[in-house]
């Protein structure tokens, strides 16, 4: 797993200091072992990934390259975006959250869930401008409020794409009841102050 900060800007893609990288990570005493299977891109807004987009589906670019075999997530720094990063890094909690939302009607559960911000997943819906031919549409899944707009704008989505409202992951407390292995809702929850290892 690579973390990269974008802040409000592009990233300059260098296989050459991905390569490097990798190799330190992996000789370093927290990578032995270990396998670098994604990589997590974080920036100040959502907004960013327009750019991300542009560059990622083509194939001359120097910032950054999508291909059968990357795997990319974007999230913001804000709260809701260190939340759901949280939910992709935990396959417990994930699952957990998933069947939250569908007992109570949001949306059902997938392998990948859209607001988990794949982007090779939305590029494939991404819709080139100035005139060029669409992409395939984006007509399943569910967005984030926080989400939604952007990907409605550079992506060619369809009536049944879901926009579920922030509040269903900003109220809710991530710990876990032990005795019934469920959610706790809190309108007060403090999610970093949880996390010890972010």
């Amino acid at each position: 797993m690579s973390v990269y900060y974008l802040g409000d800007s592009n990233l300059l893609w260098s296989e050459e200091a991905e390569r490097m990288f990798l190799d330190r990570v992996a000789s370093s005493p927290l990578g032995y072992g270990r396998t670098c299977g994604s990589s997590i891109l974080l920036g100040d807004k959502w907004d960013l990934i327009e750019n991300l987009m542009a560059q990622g589906v083509n194939p001359r670019s120097r910032l950054i390259r999508f291909s059968k075999n990357s795997s990319f997530h974007y999230f913001t720094v804000d709260e809701m975006g260190l939340r759901l990063m949280k939910l992709a890094l935990d396959e417990m909690a994930l699952y957990r959250f998933q069947r939250y939302l569908q007992q109570n009607g949001i949306c059902k559960a997938s392998m990948l869930p859209l607001y988990l911000f794949s982007l090779e997943l939305l590029s494939e819906a991404y819709a080139l401008k100035k005139g060029k031919q669409m992409r395939a549409e984006l007509d399943r899944g569910a967005l984030f409020s926080c989400q939604a707009d952007v990907v409605k704008r550079i992506c060619n989505t369809g009536p049944n794409l879901i926009t579920i409202p922030d509040k269903w992951l900003l109220d809710l407390d991530t710990e876990r009841d032990d005795s019934s292995d469920e959610l706790l809702l809190s309108p007060n929850a403090t999610f970093l102050s949880q996390q010890s290892g972010m």
